[in-house]
């Protein structure tokens, strides 16, 4: 079997990717550009990729290509139409980040609840030094007991991510599809939309990119929130219209957002969230939601379990 790794550079390089226990050549290469796709691919029976595009553009120079081991959750930029005609199977991994990324939320809410990030600020301006008290009362800080808490999406995160809400006291309501207006489609379990836009103090997102919810949240939802809302996005930044984001947080429409992915990474200097890293309302981390050291090990854990299924004949994970 001839495997590439096309984005060895996603993950670490302390970090061991174990080989596969069957008869293999393996070509890694830690970044490949669109153009170099075509070449890199072109005797794989196997690819292995994190963020690569693989379509049909690129995909058709693979002509022995077998199995493509995703080594992420999200599959948008694979081609599963086309490897679902050419019979091509893709696996993902799933899960693994669950713990790192529900705790990597919570640190955005308690950083922006508790204004940390002003604070922090004021300590390097010399504040604290020049003070006559104690203490510095310069910025309100906000309990998140009693806050309630509307999620995006009901998978393992969404539901891992409520449990710990729960456990710190807060109320957890979970937000039906945007798309769904007609009350009378509202799944049991879930609050329409929009109601849960009005009734939350924090709005966590936590589902896939797709054609019905890219940009879901726009200027329209953001009136409907409250003006001491806060928002949270580790999923994806499609997700949000990142522009009306950036005047929302302007113009005081919502109070605050932690934001873990953008819209194109890495994200281009003229994205509109960058102008506003000096504001301590908005928290930006590189997508680093999911890189514990636990996850990481799980997620390589994963991905050799795929590629030792896939080539004893029972796959699994499989998204085609």
């Amino acid at each position: 079997m001839k495997i590439v790794f096309l984005d060895r550079e996603t993950f670490p390089t302390e970090v061991n990717f174990p080989q596969p226990s069957f008869p293999h050549e393996l070509a890694e290469h830690a970044y490949s550009k669109p153009e170099e796709v075509e070449d890199r691919i072109s005797e794989a029976d196997i690819i292995i990729t994190n963020k690569v595009v693989l379509n049909s553009t690129n995909l058709p120079s693979a002509k022995n290509l077998k199995f493509i081991a995703l080594t992420a959750t999200g599959s948008n930029n694979i081609d599963l139409d086309y490897c679902r005609k050419n019979n091509v199977q893709v696996s993902n991994i799933r899960d693994y980040g669950t713990q790192s990324v529900v705790e990597h939320v919570l640190a955005l809410i308690f950083t922006l609840r508790r204004d940390l990030l002003a604070y922090n600020d004021m300590i390097r301006a010399g504040a604290w030094q020049e003070s006559r008290q104690f203490v510095l009362f310069s910025r309100p800080v906000v309990d998140i007991k009693g806050d309630v808490l509307a999620i995006v999406g009901k998978g393992n995160l969404g539901q891992t991510l409520a449990k710990y809400a729960t456990a710190l006291g807060m109320e957890v309501i979970f937000a039906e599809r945007p798309n769904i207006s007609d009350a009378t489609q509202v799944r049991e379990g879930y609050v329409e939309f929009y109601e849960a836009l009005s009734k939350c103090d924090i709005l966590s997102l936590h589902c896939p990119l797709s054609e019905d919810n890219a940009r879901m949240m726009g200027a329209k939802e953001f009136a409907r929130m409250k003006k001491t809302c806060l928002l949270i996005n580790t999923a994806r930044g499609g997700l949000i219209d990142e522009q009306a984001l950036a005047d929302a947080l302007t113009n005081g429409e919502i109070a605050g957002a932690g934001i873990d992915v953008v819209d194109g990474e890495p994200p281009p200097a003229t994205n509109p969230l960058l102008k506003l890293t000096d504001k301590s309302n908005l928290l930006i981390t590189p997508h680093t939601a999911w890189i514990s050291r636990a996850a990481l090990d799980n997620a390589i854990q994963q991905n050799l379990e795929n590629l030792e299924a896939f080539v004893a004949g029972s796959p699994i994970r499989l998204l085609t």
